[in-house]
């Protein structure tokens, strides 16, 4: 068992003072279960971005995954906990403490209770897909900068992407160095370097068998 202690508290309402000033990076999902693609990207964003953490936002249920049974938050962070080795890795329960589980709902509610926090959201490109049928998904990029990392399928998910098309939205292909240099309403691509195909999807599946 890992369980490892984490640098930074975990982000409530209670805590946004402490956040302030700082330059947090998102990564949001059911984590059910964790897996190695979910270690990836969080260890390849901690190395790449200008963040002090990455907060790992367990959502209360996933919009898209209604026929999966989803553990209770406190059991998959639990289980996470077992696996994470980056002190960096922050569990966070805010979407379960402000009643949400839609990521334009998060960026409102970060953009009213942590005004002083900086955040860069982090996806891989699997979701790129999809991304068009998030519900107010042409909101999310207003709320903060975002970068996909490298991830299954790879690059033909950006050319098919309603994201490339979207003329309000600026890409960068090229990580910057510093905070200031992530801008709102611009995606950031990394698209190099090794991945991993671990998915949640293919674990549930396995231990089902």
């Amino acid at each position: 068992m890992v369980d490892i202690k984490p640098l930074f508290p975990e982000p409530t309402i209670k805590t946004a003072r402490f956040w302030r000033h700082k330059t947090v990076g998102l990564l949001g999902g059911s984590f059910n279960p964790v897996h190695e693609g979910h270690l990836h990207i969080s260890n390849r964003a901690l190395r790449k971005l200008p963040i002090d953490c990455l907060w790992w936002n367990f959502t209360p249920k996933n919009p898209f995954k209604k026929d999966i049974k989803t553990p209770p938050i406190d059991e998959r962070i639990a289980q996470a906990r077992t696996i994470v080795d980056n002190p960096r890795i922050i569990f966070s329960r805010i979407e379960k403490e402000l009643n949400i589980y839609r990521t334009h709902q998060l960026g409102a509610a970060l953009h009213h209770y942590f005004p002083q926090t900086n955040f860069i959201w982090v996806g891989g490109i699997d979701l790129v897909d999809g991304f068009h049928r998030w519900e107010n998904w042409q909101e999310i990029p207003s709320y903060f900068p975002i970068v996909f990392f490298q991830r299954p399928p790879f690059k033909g998910s950006i050319k098919r992407s309603i994201l490339r098309v979207n003329k309000t939205l600026h890409h960068e292909f090229k990580l910057p160095h510093l905070p200031s240099d992530y801008k709102k309403s611009h995606i950031y691509w990394d698209l190099h370097g090794k991945t991993c195909i671990a998915s949640s999807s293919a674990l549930r599946e396995a231990q089902q068998r």
